[in-house]
């Protein structure tokens, strides 16, 4: 069950889900009074090198890089972003695949105790 859920949670942002947290890095950028593209030239721009991000990832990776942001003249890149979305991806990875191998314990010491 749990790996189902985590698998399906790798599966890329919508479109709804990916604008909102974009919105949010353009949000940040208006609030700081840093030059913002439009939505729709941040989607294109962003959406070229983020767009393969689960919802949950993306956005918290939108969350650490605006949190630990320390270039005050200018909005992230999207490389800015990647990194910190690359290693929550690679923790998750790491936390499938225990929960596989986990899975598979049991089921074997099902098969041997069933």
């Amino acid at each position: 069950m749990a790996i189902t859920a985590m698998s399906e949670a790798i599966e890329p942002a919508s479109e709804g889900e990916f604008a909102a947290a974009i919105s949010k890095v353009l949000r940040f950028g208006e609030t700081f009074e840093l030059p913002t593209p439009k939505l729709s030239a941040a989607l294109e721009i962003y959406g070229e090198h983020l767009a393969d991000l689960p919802a949950a990832v993306l956005a918290e990776a939108v969350r650490k890089t605006l949190s630990g942001w320390t270039w005050g003249n200018r909005l992230p890149f999207p490389g800015d972003i990647r990194r910190n979305a690359d290693t929550i991806m690679d923790g998750w990875k790491i936390m499938l695949m225990r929960l596989q191998v986990v899975e598979r314990r049991i089921r074997s010491e099902a098969r041997t105790h069933g």
